[in-house]
Parts: structure tokens; C-alpha cells; sequence
């Protein structure tokens, strides 16, 4: 195997000479069960079919952009940040997991391979028999019980950023070996969503030293063991022989690098040198790309995530008057902020939630009053609303965004692309704007976190995970997330309400209302985006021999990235020339 630092030095050789809407998420109902939560056994992944059938062997060479600092003790549920889910995805299982076959609509077993309501608070798990630890232990539901508690009731000082999304269980107990029951406080229809999303990683019971003195080892039941992991971001796992999937990973090993360079990345994945490349690709470069090899597959989320992109602080006046944070969202140019972004075909008008079915219709989103086309008469309605607002003399303002110099699909140039829209808005308006653009994602997040800003272009994706309760993480009063600092009585209890309603027909109605009032606050704006059938830009791309890959989906981050159904085409394979 080649090194990291001679992969390194080929791939920046090779960079010089290069130029350059859906259903629900389901699981399959038994009579006795609520619809919302109705579950029963899991269908396991469906064969390839015969014309692509698996071939076991071969590796698969993953690229990302980042690596975890070197203090970093690799830990899923201390830092699940890309960075680390990226080294430890592979490691690990979970109870349930969104199904890769399905594209995350579907909900099935990873651990867990039964499991159903006892009553509207009580989740029974019943945990495969079949499936052991990396170090030979079998794994059992007390395993799985202490997972759990290590997130929703760490150790003292232990840092556990996912802990309120444990927030509703009340009670987990293991009646036996194999049974696992899950207790709430009260109904919550997005647990099974909120344990699916790779926000939970079993690991064997806690051999009684104190958690900060283990050693930072992870060892899980996943499709590949943990070997080790360089200073350069560099990791190769060898395939877990004993995976309780028979007959899978298919992989003999999986290989990851960590390569910061737009350029190199590129290059390796020109030449057939890297396998799959993660992270955004810019139409540029997938224009590029497309030219020099047709072959190549490139990936893009099937559903736009949309979170916020622009937040304003209402704990400043006037921004804590709703007028003129309408008037605000009134002045900008959309099909400007749209054209920003390098677009190819009609937009997606973003909504709070997220994935569909939550997503409001987009047919209800055009008739909002942001969306019109007639840009003058939206500037007659904005002047007016900050007259009305006492600011007739017009808004002054700062708008902070980070400098546009890096290479994303959604990058830091668009986002001062908007600033500079917003400015120019506010300005139209009568009032005075400037744009205030900071070093970097840091810099920027500290202003935002700490309410020094008056209006900031902070893209966040959907936070939390596929469910509308992801929706309280960034908009219940005194969130985490609450970046804009917005209270809303009413919108609280909406969001409280949602989560307690199992059924599914029942729950979308308060989860569309609980949107419209997020919309009406004008505390974030969401502009529209890049529809799915847009081709410019990539969030993956792969080689054309490489089979069963999934990243089409914009619920899938790299939390469930095991590859256990991956395969290496080896005729598809040989019969590549580099270019």
C-alpha cells in the first residue's frame, strides 16, 4: 500500500497537469402499532441484481477534506462532526439505521432486528444474537443500554453535543440478554428517526476505568476494524471477518485519506488514483471533470436541506421588530441571490422543513409574500413596513459574512454574493448598508454565537436529522441553534406538540403550522436553492467501478458512512485507462 506522503506527492504531481421531490420515510406497519412509529422486522438490503452481481475483494480509496484535530480521542458521541464520523463511520453499528438501499426514506434493523411499541412510550428492541465486538465479545442489549446512557447521562465534564436529542427518553432497561426497552417521557414520533441517524454508536460495556482514561481505541461491531489512524489523516480498515451482514462488507478493505486540496482531490479522482471523493464539487470543476471522464458518476442530494441562510439578531432594535425583518427579506433580490449561485435550472424555495413529506408544498411557499416576482412593488412593501416601523429616514445596518475564497458548492464567495445583495437592498430602500466580510467560518461563528452581528449570511443546513423535531434544535426559545435568539410562545408549543402526535396524518398539520409561523417570524431567511434535477454542482463523486455506493440523499451524511454494501467492479476496473 502506498504511503500517505508518496499518494500525496503523485496526487499534487497530477494536480498541475490537470486543467482545471419524495415519499415519506416508512417502516413496515403491523396491525398493532400506531401508523406514525409502525414497525416490524426489518427487510434486510436487497442482492444486486443478477446483471450486477457482488464480487467480493478489492479496496475502496475515499478522499475527504478534513481531518479530527490531533487532540481528538475519536470519539462518535463526544465529536460527531464530520471529521470524526468520517475515521469511525466504518467501525461501528447502531440500533436502526436509515436504509442505503431506499435513499433514507425507509427505517430498518442494524443491531436491532425486531423491535415494536409496547404502548405509546415504550420502544422494545429485540437485538440480533449473530452479531459480536471487533475484540470477540458478543454484543448484547446491555451493550446497547450503556451506549445510550453514556450519551443522555455522561460523565461528569464529559462533552456530549447530541445529548438533548436523548431529551425524551426517560428510562432505558435491559429486561434480558437480547431485549432492549426504550421509555419516554412522553410520546416522541421521531426517536426511531433521531436513532437512525447515526447519532448513536454502540460500543462494548465500560471496562470500569473512568471514561477520560480509556484509551482512545474504537472498537464497534461495524463492517471494518479500526487499525490505526496517521497524523496526516491517513486510516485503512481491513474488512470485519466476522460481520453479522453474512457474506458482507464486500470490500477486503476500505482506505481513507485526507486531502484539503481542492486541486489534488480533483486530480486523484481524474487519474483513477482515488475511488470516491466526498464533499462538494463546484460546477466548475464537475464541468471539468465531465469532460475529461464522461465515466465518472457524480452524486447530488436527491432533496435540498435547507436551514437557514441568512439570520438576523432580534435582541437588537430594530431587528427585534418583525416589519423590518420583513422588510429586510422584502428588499432582497431573490433571482439575483439565486443567480449567485450558479443554477442551472428553476429553484427550490427553501422550507424549515427540511426533508419531504415535513416540507411545506412549494406551492404554499410561492404564494408567500417574499417569493413575488415584482422586486419594485416588494421595495414599495418594504419601504413601508420600516415607515410604519418609525424608520422612515431608512435601516441602517452591518451585514457580516465570511471572505469568499474557498472552493464549495455552496461556498463562501456565494455567501458574500448575498451580503453584498442584502446591503444593496437595504440601501434601495433608503437606508445605509455595508458588508462586513470576516477571515473565516470561525470568526464568523463567534460573532453569530456570541449576538454580535445585525444581520449575518450563516448558511446551516437542517440541523438534527430527518424528522420535524430537528426543527426545535434550531428554533425552540433558548435552543442551541437559536442563532437569531427568536422567542415564540406559540411556536414552542407547536413544536412540543408534533412530537408528542404518533400519528402521522395527525402530525403534519401542526408540523406544517409550526413552519409557517418559523416563515413569518422573518428571523431567518431562506432563499431559494438549487432544485434537485440541477446538475451543476456535486456533494460526492465516484469511479464507474465502484457499485452499491449511496450518497443521493441529503439526510445522509457521512454519520452512516460503513460501505458494508459497497462493491469494486473488477472488469469495469481493469479495462480503465488513465488518462
Amino acid at each position: 500500500m502506498r504511503t500517505l506522503h508518496r499518494w500525496l506527492a503523485w496526487l499534487a504531481v497530477l494536480a498541475l497537469l490537470v486543467a482545471a421531490c419524495n415519499p415519506p420515510i416508512v417502516a413496515v406497519r403491523t396491525p398493532a402499532l400506531t401508523p406514525a412509529l409502525t414497525v416490524a422486522a426489518p427487510t434486510p438490503a436487497p442482492s444486486p441484481t443478477p446483471a450486477e452481481a457482488a464480487v467480493s475483494g478489492g479496496a475502496l480509496r475515499v478522499a475527504v477534506t478534513e481531518q479530527p484535530p490531533e487532540t481528538s480521542r475519536l470519539d462518535p458521541h463526544e465529536e460527531p462532526t464530520p471529521a470524526v464520523q468520517a475515521v469511525v463511520g466504518p467501525v461501528y453499528s447502531g440500533l436502526v439505521q436509515f436504509d442505503p438501499e431506499s435513499s433514507g426514506r425507509r427505517i430498518i434493523g442494524d443491531l436491532a432486528e425486531d423491535w415494536r411499541l409496547l404502548d405509546d412510550r415504550t420502544f422494545e428492541f429485540t437485538i440480533r444474537k449473530d452479531a459480536t465486538f471487533h475484540n470477540g465479545q458478543q454484543v448484547t442489549s446491555v451493550d446497547v443500554l450503556y451506549s445510550i446512557e453514556g450519551v443522555r447521562l455522561p460523565p461528569r465534564d464529559a462533552t456530549r453535543p447530541r445529548r438533548e436529542l436523548y431529551a425524551s427518553i426517560k428510562n432505558v432497561v435491559a429486561p434480558d440478554k437480547y431485549t432492549l426497552r426504550i421509555v419516554t417521557r412522553a410520546p416522541d414520533a421521531g426517536l426511531l428517526a433521531m436513532l437512525a441517524s447515526g447519532t448513536l454508536a454502540v460500543e462494548p460495556q465500560s471496562d470500569g476505568l473512568p471514561e477520560p482514561w480509556r484509551a482512545p481505541q474504537p472498537v464497534g461491531s461495524g463492517p471494518f476494524v479500526f487499525s490505526g489512524y496517521s497524523s496526516v489523516g491517513q486510516a485503512r480498515y481491513p474488512r470485519y471477518k466476522d460481520y453479522f451482514l453474512k457474506g458482507k462488507p464486500y470490500l477486503d478493505y476500505y482506505e481513507l485519506f485526507t486531502i484539503k486540496d481542492t486541486a489534488t482531490r480533483i486530480a486523484g479522482l481524474r487519474a483513477g488514483l482515488l475511488d470516491v471523493v466526498l464533499g462538494p464539487i463546484s460546477a466548475q470543476r464537475v464541468t471539468s471533470l465531465r469532460e475529461a471522464r464522461p465515466d465518472l458518476v457524480f452524486h447530488r442530494a436527491q432533496e435540498p436541506v435547507v436551514g437557514h441562510d441568512v439570520v438576523v439578531n432580534t435582541t437588537r432594535g430594530p431587528f427585534s421588530d418583525v416589519r423590518v425583518r420583513k422588510a429586510l427579506r422584502l428588499a432582497l433580490d431573490d433571482q439575483a441571490a439565486y443567480a449567485a449561485e450558479g443554477a442551472s435550472c428553476g429553484p427550490y424555495i427553501g422550507s424549515p422543513g427540511g426533508l419531504t413529506p415535513w416540507a411545506l408544498p412549494q406551492s404554499d411557499l410561492a404564494k408567500r409574500p417574499e417569493t413575488g416576482t415584482d422586486h419594485s412593488q416588494r421595495m414599495d412593501e418594504a419601504r413601508k413596513l420600516l415607515a410604519d416601523a418609525g424608520l422612515s429616514g431608512g435601516l441602517t445596518a452591518t451585514v457580516q459574512t465570511q471572505h469568499g475564497d474557498t472552493d464549495q458548492a455552496t461556498d463562501s464567495a456565494t455567501w458574500a454574493a448575498w451580503a453584498k445583495l442584502i446591503a444593496k437592498g437595504i440601501n434601495e430602500t433608503g437606508g445605509k448598508a455595508d458588508v462586513q466580510e470576516l477571515e473565516g467560518p470561525r470568526q464568523l461563528q463567534e460573532h453569530v454565537l456570541s449576538l454580535q452581528y445585525d444581520i449575518a449570511v450563516y448558511p446551516v443546513p437542517y440541523v438534527g436529522y430527518p424528522d420535524p423535531n430537528g426543527l426545535a434544535l434550531a428554533w425552540r426559545s433558548g435552543a442551541p441553534r437559536n442563532y437569531a435568539n427568536y422567542t415564540d410562545p406559540e411556536l414552542d408549543r407547536l413544536l412540543a406538540e408534533q412530537t408528542r402526535t404518533l400519528d402521522w396524518a395527525k402530525r403534519l398539520p401542526l408540523v406544517y403550522a409550526a413552519q409557517q409561523r418559523i416563515l413569518d417570524s422573518y428571523a431567518a431567511f431562506y432563499l431559494p436553492r438549487p432544485t434537485p434535477c440541477d446538475s451543476g454542482g456535486a456533494d460526492a463523486a465516484s469511479q464507474p467501478w465502484v457499485k452499491g455506493f449511496k450518497q443521493d440523499w441529503a439526510g445522509a451524511p457521512l454519520d452512516n458512512m460503513r460501505f458494508y454494501q459497497v462493491w469494486i467492479d473488477p472488469v469495469v476496473k481493469g479495462n480503465f485507462k488513465r488518462p
